[in-house]
C-alpha cells in the first residue's frame, strides 16, 4: 500500500497580510494528482491543518473539499492529527461523521479511548497493510499534572516522560491489537536529534518504541530525516511560511507499506508564489525589481537597503514596483535614523541597549518565581534566534 504523508498545511495562513487562499487551492489540487498519479490509498496529515484554532470559512471549506476529493481519487484511509495551531475540539466536532467516510481525526489523546487512536490500514482485499498510531500535538494538560513548586527543568522532565509514556501505551496496545503488523506512528513536536532546535520542548526520539517502523512527524517546516534507530522524518510545509524560508524546496512523501524502514519518495512540491530577498543600495534594489518584472510573474519581496538611512524607503521601492507584478510587502535600512540617534545622545538613554538588558528592565519588579520562568523562555528564544541565518543573497 502506498502512503501519503504530509503536515502543515497552515491553512487559512497570510504572508505579511496578504492572503494566500489561491495558492492553497493550486497546492491541493496538486496533492490530488499526486494521489491519483502514485494510486495513494492512505493519506496522514501530521498536524497544523490550519494555521489558526478559529479557521475561516474559506480555511475550513478548502479542508472538507479536500476530504472529498481525496476519497473521490481512491483514497481509502486519511488520517489528520491535531497540531499546536489546531483547535483540537474544532478538528474533532465531526469525526464521527467523517469516520464513516475513512477518515479519521485524532485531536487531543484520551487514556480511555486509546484503541480509537489505532487505525489499521485495510487493501482492497480486506489485509492490513499497516497500523497507524495517530498521535496529535501532545499539550501539557494531556500528558501531566501542574505540581506546586516544580522548577522549569522538573516541569520539562515530567513533560517529555508524559509523552514517552503515551507512545509506549498506544504503540503496545498495537502490537496486542495487530502483532506483527507494520507500525506508523504520527508526531507533532521538535525532535531533540535536530540540533538546531536543541529546545526544552525537544521530544527524544531515540527513547520512542522501537516498534515504530515510521515516525510521521510535523511542525517543523523544512522536509527532514531525523537520525537514529527509527526511520522519523519531518514531510515540513506545503508552502513558503516566511522570508526565512523562501529558499526552500517542500515536498510529499510517499511511503511503501511494506519497506517502512526504507526512505521515502520524495515529490517536490511545485512554488505557485515566488519569494525573493534582495539588498543592496537604491541604484542595486531597482536593478534587481526591474529584473523580476521581466519574469512575468508575481513576485513578492523583501529588500534590505545598505545606503545611508532613508526615510522614504517604502514610497520609493512601491514606486520601482509600478505597473509591475513585483510587491515590496517588506523593507528594512541598514542604517538607524539619525534623528533616533541624535535623541539617544541627548539624553539619559545608553545608544545601544542589548536584549538582555531590556529584558531584565521588563522583569526587575517581578517576583523570584516569575523571572526564572520568564528568563528561561527568554534565554531558549535567544538561542533559538543566535541559530537563524539571515541571507539576503
Amino acid at each position: 500500500m502506498k502512503i501519503l504523508h504530509t503536515s502543515d498545511w497552515h491553512l487559512g495562513a497570510v504572508f505579511d497580510s496578504r492572503k494566500r487562499y489561491d495558492e492553497f487551492d493550486k497546492v491541493l489540487e496538486f496533492i490530488l494528482k499526486v494521489i491519483c498519479e502514485e494510486h495513494i490509498e492512505a493519506v496522514i496529515i501530521a498536524g497544523d491543518v490550519f494555521d489558526s484554532n478559529l479557521p475561516s470559512n474559506r480555511a475550513t471549506e478548502q479542508y472538507y473539499n479536500f476530504l472529498v476529493s481525496a476519497r473521490d481519487a481512491g483514497v481509502k484511509n486519511l488520517i489528520v492529527t491535531a497540531g499546536n495551531h489546531d483547535s483540537a475540539s474544532f478538528l474533532e466536532a465531526p469525526a464521527h461523521v467523517l469516520k464513516k467516510f475513512a477518515v479519521h481525526v485524532s485531536g487531543k489523546v484520551d487514556s480511555e479511548k486509546v484503541d480509537s487512536a489505532i487505525i489499521p490500514l485495510q487493501t482492497e482485499d480486506g489485509k492490513i497493510a499497516a497500523v497507524v498510531c495517530a498521535v496529535p500535538y501532545l499539550r501539557d494538560s494531556d500528558i501531566r499534572r501542574a505540581v506546586s513548586g516544580e522548577d522549569i527543568e522538573a516541569q520539562e522532565n515530567r513533560r517529555l516522560e508524559g509523552v514517552l509514556a503515551w507512545y509506549e501505551k498506544i504503540c503496545a496496545r498495537s502490537e496486542e491489537l495487530y502483532p506483527g503488523v507494520p507500525l506508523i506512528a504520527t508526531g507533532h513536536f521538535y525532535a531533540d536529534e535536530v540540533n538546531y532546535y536543541n529546545s526544552l520542548q525537544a521530544v527524544p526520539v531515540s527513547r520512542l518504541p522501537e516498534n515504530i517502523d515510521y515516525l510521521a512527524l510535523g511542525h517543523l517546516h523544512v522536509p527532514q530525516q531525523i537520525e537514529g534507530n527509527i526511520n522519523a522524518r519531518y514531510s515540513g510545509a506545503l508552502l513558503q511560511m516566511d522570508f526565512k524560508d523562501f529558499k526552500d524546496v517542500k515536498k510529499l512523501l510517499i511511503l511503501d507499506s511494506d519497506k517502512l524502514k526504507d526512505a521515502p519518495v520524495e515529490i517536490v512540491i511545485p512554488c505557485f508564489q515566488r519569494i525573493e530577498k534582495i539588498s543592496g543600495t537604491l541604484d542595486e534594489l531597482r536593478e534587481k525589481i526591474e529584473e523580476f518584472s521581466k519574469c512575468g510573474e508575481s513576485v513578492w519581496v523583501y529588500a534590505f537597503h545598505t545606503g545611508d538611512f532613508e526615510p522614504r524607503l517604502s514610497y520609493i521601492l512601491s514606486g520601482y514596483c509600478a505597473d509591475t507584478q513585483v510587491s515590496v510587502i517588506k523593507c528594512d535600512n541598514q542604517q538607524m535614523n539619525p534623528a533616533l540617534t541624535q535623541y539617544r545622545r541627548n539624553t539619559d538613554e545608553p545608544v545601544e541597549i542589548t536584549p538582555q538588558k531590556l529584558f531584565e528592565r521588563v522583569i526587575e519588579n517581578m517576583s523570584d518565581e516569575r523571572k526564572q520562568t520568564l528568563t528561561a523562555a527568554f534565554m531558549e528564544a535567544c538561542r533559538l534566534l543566535e541559530n537563524e541565518e539571515d541571507n539576503f543573497e
